[in-house]
């Protein structure tokens, strides 16, 4: 009898340590997930903060950056900055997120599909002036998207896109 109630006392005891690191565990799944919470917030209020900088018609001074940047003017160079800050916050946002488990393309790929925003003569200008201040992982990244592709090229890329477009509009009807 009594070495019965030894193995239930021994069964149990395991039972409440079992349970415990199950509680311990949770209690760390928690934690994560506030940190990630946290971490997210703060990358959203200051893309947000950046975005609402840049007013609600944006595309003007990027399309100024991209076809004509001589024609870039004091007004255009703000809204570009914070549109590019927008866009680098972005890129170490998706970079964390990948860090933690949550966002499954490389951010690498992230900052190649979007990095021709930059890839204009402003924004070359701008990358040179805040590339320094960067993470050197983020620098490197940017760096090896912008490389292959002039800004002359690009404008010449997009040129060909608009005139593509323009061919396609159909005539509207008299």
């Amino acid at each position: 009898m009594k070495r019965q109630r030894d193995w239930v006392q021994l069964l149990t005891n395991i039972a409440v340590v079992i349970g415990l690191l199950l509680l311990i565990y949770e209690l760390n799944q928690s934690r994560e997930l506030t940190r990630a919470q946290m971490v997210d917030g703060a990358y959203d209020a200051a893309i947000f903060r950046n975005l609402a900088l840049i007013g609600e018609s944006p595309e003007g001074a990027i399309a100024r950056s991209l076809f004509h940047p001589e024609d870039v003017t004091e007004a255009d160079a703000i809204v570009l900055s914070h549109f590019y800050t927008a866009l680098l916050i972005s890129w170490l946002r998706n970079r964390d997120e990948r860090g933690l488990g949550y966002f499954d393309r490389e951010f690498e790929e992230v900052i190649a599909s979007e990095a021709y925003f930059l890839n204009s003569i402003p924004g070359r200008r701008w990358w040179a002036s805040v590339r320094d201040l960067q993470e050197p992982e983020l620098a490197a990244a940017v760096d090896k998207a912008l490389g292959p592709l002039t800004p002359e090229a690009q404008r010449r890329m997009l040129e060909q896109l608009v005139g593509e477009n323009e061919r396609a509009t159909p005539e509207p009807d008299s």
